[in-house]
């Protein structure tokens, strides 16, 4: 309500944009991305970063069934032991299959944003926000 009445807005950041994909907030999600792309962002930069939060959502699956410390786990997936929970808790809540084909729609997205130039730039953005958020709380 603040940021409304005063007009005062913190800059969206591609990595909060991508936790909020990873925790599979769509709304938050899609909200990020506009402020990011206003903000003069490529729109390539945040697929691109999106698809790194998934590559480490993929390794933290795979380090949560091998016996490591925090300290190990942190330094496996190149973050601070701070965000080491944050990573641990999305990667519990998405199945392996899930955030493959994550990937590929990341993928899918960064070809048509290179291919098919600006003009359906926000609809490529739309449908890709609301593929990665749904299913959030599949396990397996």
């Amino acid at each position: 309500a603040v940021e409304q009445i005063a007009g005062i807005t913190r800059g969206a950041s591609v990595f909060d944009l991508a936790d909020a994909v990873g925790k599979g907030k769509r709304e938050l999600a899609h909200e990020l991305m506009m402020r990011f792309i206003n903000q003069g962002e490529e729109p390539t930069r945040a697929v691109a970063m999106i698809a790194r939060h998934f590559h480490l959502l993929i390794k933290a699956r795979d380090l949560l069934a091998r016996p490591l410390s925090r300290e190990e786990m942190a330094a496996q997936l190149g973050v601070a032991p701070f965000f080491l929970n944050g990573y641990l808790n999305q990667a519990r809540n998405r199945s392996v299959p899930w955030l493959w084909a994550g990937l590929s729609a990341l993928k899918e997205a960064d070809w048509r944003l290179k291919s098919q130039g600006r003009c359906s730039e926000q609809l490529v953005l739309d449908l890709l926000i609301a593929r990665l958020c749904t299913a959030s709380s599949k396990r397996g």
